[in-house]
């Protein structure tokens, strides 16, 4: 049976802004749901978040409760801020009886305009990102926090936020989270590419002469349940020259295969980068790379491909995994273009594809477009930045996006776009 798709507008953004919604589950196996709704007008920065419930698995909901108050505090001088993103946990393990989630929680000195304008110049000292695992246990209604510490460091001190040991140890992006069979978790990480080459013992020069904060690597940590807490063991970090992708890695997603294979496919950049050697016309490939020692070790990253051997090309954007409990097969998500992708665009089509459960390639006789480009949208709208849920009782795939861009990116309608919701029936 072949992947069948629908998709339905949710929301028409009447201003320069856009809207996000997403579901998750509450519980472990019910069918009650939390959806929530977050207004952005810039680039990373929410400025609202609600939230509402449903027992019945949306069919009715609640009212709509702002709890912006949970993810967002600020200096009462402005010299700080500190957001939270993408924390709540809503990946079920069913083997320890818990959810779970990984996010970030990002300190940015004077406020997040100068601290982004100042991040745009390259310096290190104002944004700090770092990863945080959430677990939601059977019978409770709040998540437990846990950073993620890959080096000797200090966790967030709310009486000293600026810390310069903060900003400097266990700052990383973080990616997407996978349970494992066996119930130990994997999660992706992006340290900086200079710790990465200094834990590797190369020199970051053979890597990219450029020393700024946009370049990353990227490391799984794999975690194991003690009852209380995850404990959490490193990969090797693996790394990529500036010549093949000017950024180094971002937004990694990663899946366990049925061999017992770790999968890593990872957004790349062909950006021609202030300071990179990045050639122009460079192929944008999607990178991947695996593990087969459960996680210890990477093999170098390659370009991702399909079973016929053709390359996978792709703008810079995430992707995700997502295992089926309707078949129990494994599938992605994401953009995939063409060899003529520039940098971050096009962001369309937005596709799902099947992953071979051996090796980890995608069969490409599975591909399967969700949504393109539409006659009435500029070639800037953006098919990404998604999220996903399986239905518990249909079994199908929920997938939330807002199409950025779709009036183009001119004063006045650069961050508008209407929120979308599209049901993916992937079969038997």
């Amino acid at each position: 049976m072949p992947i069948t798709v629908t998709g339905e507008r949710t929301n028409i953004s009447e201003k320069n802004e856009y809207v996000s919604f997403y579901d998750i589950y509450t519980d472990m196996t019910g069918l009650k749901r939390e959806q929530h709704r977050e207004v952005s007008g810039e680039s990373d920065w929410n400025r609202t978040h609600d939230v509402r419930y449903s027992n019945d698995n949306g069919r009715s909901w609640s009212e709509w409760t702002d709890i912006f108050g949970d993810d967002y505090t600020r200096a009462a001088d402005g010299s700080w801020e500190r957001m939270k993103w993408w924390t709540r946990a809503r990946h079920l393990n069913p083997v320890h009886n818990h959810m779970i989630g990984l996010g970030m929680e990002v300190v940015f000195i004077n406020g997040h305009n100068d601290a982004y304008a100042a991040y745009w110049k390259g310096k290190k000292l104002s944004t700090a990102w770092h990863a945080v695992l959430t677990v939601r246990k059977a019978g409770e209604d709040t998540d437990s926090e846990q950073p993620v510490h890959y080096e000797p460091g200090p966790e967030y001190d709310p009486n000293n936020p600026t810390n310069p040991e903060y900003f400097i140890t266990n700052g990383c992006s973080a990616g997407s989270p996978f349970v494992m069979k066996n119930g130990d978790i994997l999660l992706t990480l992006h340290p900086p590419t200079e710790y990465c080459c200094r834990r590797l013992g190369i020199d970051m020069k053979t890597i990219t002469p450029d020393d700024s904060v946009f370049t990353q690597g990227m490391m799984v940590a794999r975690g194991k349940w003690d009852g209380s807490k995850y404990a959490f063991t490193f990969s090797e970090p693996v790394v990529i020259n500036d010549m093949q992708s000017s950024r180094g890695f971002w937004e990694a997603t990663v899946a366990e295969l049925n061999s017992g294979r770790i999968v890593v496919v990872m957004r790349g950049s062909n950006w021609l980068a202030p300071g990179s050697r990045m050639e122009p016309g460079t192929p944008p490939y999607k990178w991947y790379t695996y593990s087969d020692d459960g996680g210890k070790t990477f093999v170098p990253a390659v370009p991702w491909h399909y079973d016929t051997g053709e390359a996978i090309y792709a703008s810079a954007t995430p992707s995700y995994f997502i295992r089926s409990t309707k078949n129990g097969k494994l599938y992605w998500t994401g953009n995939i273009t063409d060899h003529t992708a520039d940098g971050n665009y096009p962001r369309f089509p937005i596709v799902i594809v099947q992953v071979d459960d051996t090796y980890g390639y995608a069969i490409r006789d599975t591909l399967t477009v969700i949504d393109t480009q539409r006659d009435y949208e500029s070639d800037k709208v953006q098919l990404t930045n998604h999220r996903m849920l399986e239905d518990r009782e249909t079994k199908n795939i929920e997938l939330y996006l807002e199409k950025l861009g779709a009036s183009g990116i001119g004063e006045g309608v650069v961050w508008k776009g209407d929120s979308w919701k599209y049901i993916i029936d992937v079969g038997l």
